[in-house]
């Protein structure tokens, strides 16, 4: 019973937990929507009124030539030599905006031409200083290396060299307690047959 009801509770709080998951689901892709549609209405919005200030500024644009023609073409039938002084402060109007955008082009490309150097000098620096980091890292790690190496090799070869040494005392030693030991035989030896000596002397 006790286990049928804890399923039974599991059942229903997964359902629950199920249901709110579905809820929740539902809520932030309202709300998300929601966010989307005023967004969208807010650009909308704004493009709208950004195209009605273009459409206007072109309208106002057009009325002004057209005035502006119609007033030349007045001036044109009224008098000619105006339409000539007038027709000539055009063309140095525009023959002065055309070497005013060719000078600002020019300056705008000396400028652009003198930051490309500026960049290209600070990049070549920058890359010379991280090259001269790298370098010196690795010479470092290098020596490091190095040093290491040159600590076991001649760690290596005194253990090598103490070895022999410790096998030459080992034999060394070893030589020299055989022979103490044979003279030590030697030396029971003779005792044994001095004792046996004696004794056969007692004996006869």
């Amino acid at each position: 019973a006790v286990v049928l009801q804890s399923i039974i509770r599991y059942r229903l709080q997964k359902s629950s937990f199920d249901k709110q998951r579905v809820c929740a689901v539902d809520i932030q892709r309202y709300y998300r929507g929601y966010c989307h549609r005023l967004g969208y209405a807010l650009i909308k919005s704004r493009v709208v009124s950004i195209q009605t200030h273009y459409r206007a500024f072109e309208a106002k644009k057009k009325y002004k030539k057209r005035l502006s023609e119609k007033k030349k073409a007045e001036r044109m039938k009224t008098m000619k030599a105006a339409y000539d002084i007038y027709l000539h402060y055009l063309n140095l109007q525009l023959s002065a905006t055309i070497i005013q955008s060719a000078y600002r082009r020019y300056i705008v490309k000396l400028q652009v031409k003198t930051t490309l150097k500026n960049i290209v000098r600070i990049q070549a620096v920058s890359r010379c200083y991280l090259t001269h980091i790298k370098l010196s890292n690795q010479k470092a790690k290098v020596v490091t290396i190095q040093r290491v190496y040159r600590g076991n090799t001649v760690r290596k070869a005194y253990t090598n060299e103490m070895r022999n040494i410790i096998a030459v005392q080992g034999l060394q030693r070893r030589k020299i307690a055989r022979r103490e030991f044979m003279k030590i035989k030697c030396i029971v030896k003779f005792q044994s047959i001095l004792r046996r000596c004696r004794e056969q002397r007692k004996f006869e």
